[in-house]
Order: C-alpha cells, then sequence, then structure tokens
C-alpha cells in the first residue's frame, strides 16, 4: 500500500460497509487502493448485496470529489467530513 509521502509498506487496506439500522455487515473488501479511491466501489457492491442505499457516512479519509460526484450520480446522499486544505498550512493568513 502507498501511504503519505509515497511511503510503501506491506500489508492490506480494509473496507468494510454495514447496516445502520441492524448493524450487519453488508459488503467488504481488501483491495489495493487507497480510502480516497474507495467510496464508490464499496458503495456498489453494497447496492449490490442489499438492493438500495439512500445514505453513506464515512470518515474524512474517503473525501475526494470524484468520489462525491459518483455517490451523488448514483442518487446516494453522502456524509464525509471535508480534509483539511493544504492551502490552509502553506498560508495560514487566509484560515478561516
Amino acid at each position: 500500500m502507498v501511504f503519505q509521502r509515497n511511503s510503501v509498506k506491506i500489508g492490506y487496506n480494509l473496507q468494510a460497509t454495514s447496516d445502520a439500522k441492524h448493524k450487519l455487515l453488508i459488503a467488504a473488501d481488501t483491495g489495493d487502493v487507497n480510502d480516497t479511491k474507495a467510496l464508490t466501489p464499496m458503495l456498489e457492491k453494497s447496492i449490490e448485496n442489499i438492493g438500495e442505499v439512500k445514505q453513506v457516512l464515512a470518515d474524512k479519509g474517503y473525501h475526494s470529489g470524484r468520489e462525491l460526484k459518483a455517490c451523488k450520480e448514483l442518487g446516494v446522499d453522502t456524509f464525509v467530513s471535508p480534509k483539511a486544505s493544504s492551502s490552509l498550512k502553506k498560508n495560514p493568513a487566509f484560515a478561516m
């Protein structure tokens, strides 16, 4: 797996989704992608397994414009905390 600053470590990146109402695992995968590229594939597996997904809640590791757009195109409301902007770190005078 490739981590921040292109460091490589041997390991698996486990992705899993669960049903909020029943607390059941509905999809899982060990892939070679980081979280920012895993939201839509896991959403598609979840839809395939249970038929319909109305909402997704994920941590900030899953926040990317491409993934959020794909979820919207699937008709799913997506709640993901945004990542801190790197521009704020470079120029803190513009932080809100």
